[in-house]
């Protein structure tokens, strides 16, 4: 209104511009499939991104970490009781 009113038009404020994505989740996906096994600080490096980046991205395609119960209970000890 008060744009209106000094200048006697209503002119469309300008956007702020956007910096394009540094994560492309179809080159993410295919490095995941390339090599499953890889980390999150693996995915950053290649991306020169922080791995915190990587996870956003992945929950985003809801994509999981990796199950693996090869450690079976007794190779890993009893739990203490308090």
């Amino acid at each position: 209104m008060k744009q209106y009113k000094e200048e006697g038009e209503v002119k469309v404020k300008q956007t702020r511009n956007v910096l394009p994505r540094k994560v492309d989740p179809r080159k993410l996906t295919a490095l995941i499939t390339n090599s499953p096994d890889s980390t999150l600080e693996e995915l950053a490096a290649e991306f020169d991104t922080y791995p915190s980046v990587i996870d956003y991205h992945l929950r985003k395609m809801k994509i999981t970490r990796k199950k693996n119960n090869s450690i079976s209970r007794k190779k890993r000890g009893k739990k203490a009781r308090i």
